[in-house]
């Protein structure tokens, strides 16, 4: 059975008493796989319907979740027959930072008998709401790793970066990372020179999160020499580490770590840094935020905007444009000039 276009509409005025908690304003929009936004408490929400299998799925994401948090969302097929409409019961879906959860809903044939969809149009409710996410509590193995790391106990490979010295055990460099494993020669007790201007504050970072899954952030890693700066510029030196030695866990975490510490005047840095190392969730994230949150403005006329994102810089446009074009999008307008953005 081909699947009809699905429009889907969000009924707040069905559900008065939810209004607590956040049901989305009124859209009647057709969708695509990709979905539609909308804001329910003050937080952006995506969903889109599409079929998998002959199934229908609704795809669900938490576009304004931090890192620390996760969403609680709640979806209801609205019978319409009724007068007034009648809400079914909720179907209940986890959404994490920066992650897609998928919902599957009844066949074609159930949403139509349950009055659901009406002439090809599926009538939801949304509600969701966020909460943070459980500290994440480190393993008793990844402590004694971690006592190992910095005794140096039993090494047999030491790593040096800069005029620092890093003792380390080859097992375990082989079993969490080859590609610093392919720099170590075959000899016990060597020393590897590691070059190509990587930072040593970042590099042993790296190794204890190689040791213990645990990657300091930058105020644990600068201690008293931390500033907004200075935390910028260690996070980038930890991507350049991660970026060096091809591990991607760590580029996702530091990823997080960056959108933890946005602001308007980091904004157009981050930007620019996602398009240098084709971070593409990364600059579509960092746009949505600066939108929603309403720094577009203070982002455009910030030090950051001159010397990161304008065509005097390397990477001026694809950053640049993919924020002009989702504050276009927030403001419903057709796309054209930002006051103030410059040339």
């Amino acid at each position: 059975m081909a699947l009809p276009h699905v429009q889907a509409q969000v009924l707040r005025r069905y559900l008065q008493s939810e209004e607590s908690m956040g049901i989305c304003p009124g859209v009647s929009e057709r969708l695509t796989p990709t979905g539609t936004e909308c804001t329910i408490d003050g937080r952006r929400w995506a969903f889109g319907v599409t079929s998998r299998g002959g199934a229908m799925i609704l795809a669900l994401r938490g576009l304004g979740l931090a890192p620390h948090e996760f969403g609680v969302m709640h979806v209801r097929l609205v019978d319409r027959r009724k007068s007034p409409p009648v809400a079914h019961s909720p179907m209940r879906c986890i959404v994490h930072h920066g992650q897609a959860s998928l919902l599957q809903l009844p066949t074609v044939a159930e949403m139509v008998e349950n009055g659901s969809i009406i002439n090809g149009s599926l009538a939801i409710t949304l509600s969701a709401y966020a909460l943070p996410s459980p500290p994440k509590k480190q393993s008793l193995l990844s402590k004694d790793f971690g006592h190992i790391l910095e005794s140096g106990d039993g090494s047999d490979v030491s790593f040096r970066v800069g005029d620092e010295d890093f003792p380390a055990h080859r097992l375990v460099i082989q079993a969490r990372s080859p590609a610093l494993a392919a720099e170590i020669p075959a000899a016990p007790g060597a020393s590897i020179a590691i070059g190509g201007d990587i930072d040593p504050k970042a590099f042993g970072a790296f190794l204890k999160f190689l040791y213990t899954e645990d990657l300091p952030g930058a105020e644990e890693i600068l201690g008293e020499e931390y500033s907004k700066e200075s935390g910028c510029q260690m996070r980038e030196s930890l991507f350049h580490v991660a970026e060096r030695f091809n591990h991607e866990e760590m580029k996702g975490i530091l990823e997080e770590q960056m959108l933890a510490k946005l602001d308007a005047s980091t904004a157009a840095r981050t930007l620019s840094f996602a398009e240098q190392h084709g971070r593409q969730q990364l600059q579509e994230t960092c746009c949505r935020m600066v939108v929603s949150k309403g720094w577009l403005q203070e982002v455009i006329q910030s030090d950051g905007w001159f010397g990161h994102l304008m065509p005097s810089s390397n990477y001026p446009t694809v950053a640049k444009d993919a924020l002009l074009l989702e504050a276009s999008r927030a403001l419903k307008k057709p796309r054209g000039p930002v006051p103030n953005a410059g040339a």
